[in-house]
């Protein structure tokens, strides 16, 4: 039985480790900035960055399946991950994914 779409993301967050999964959940979800991440967790603007881009990147390699049609990119090939985390329009994808999944369970 296939898990629904926000089970895979539900999934694929708790997967990630704790070290870049608390600051992509404060930024994504709870709307956090940089600076209050870096404050709330004690570690340097470098490190929020770092983490978060971290995290993206691995939801992304994920969740590959959900948002292409064609095969899931090789972890060889870094330009394909790079170039879509760079594209601001799926900065927030994960999110949107889980929204919508929320609405469509309210119906």
């Amino acid at each position: 039985e296939q898990a629904t779409l926000k089970e895979r993301v539900e999934n694929a967050i708790t997967n990630l480790p704790v070290e870049i999964r608390e600051p992509f959940v404060l930024r994504e979800f709870d709307g956090f900035s940089y600076q209050e991440i870096s404050e709330q967790l004690n570690i340097t603007l470098g490190a929020v960055r770092q983490r978060i881009y971290r995290a993206k990147l691995a939801m992304r390699e994920s969740l590959w399946d959900l948002v292409h049609e064609d095969a899931r990119p090789s972890k060889d090939d870094p330009t394909v991950r790079r170039s879509s985390l760079h594209d601001r329009s799926s900065r927030t994808a994960t999110s949107r994914i889980i929204e919508q999944n929320d609405v469509d369970d309210d119906k």
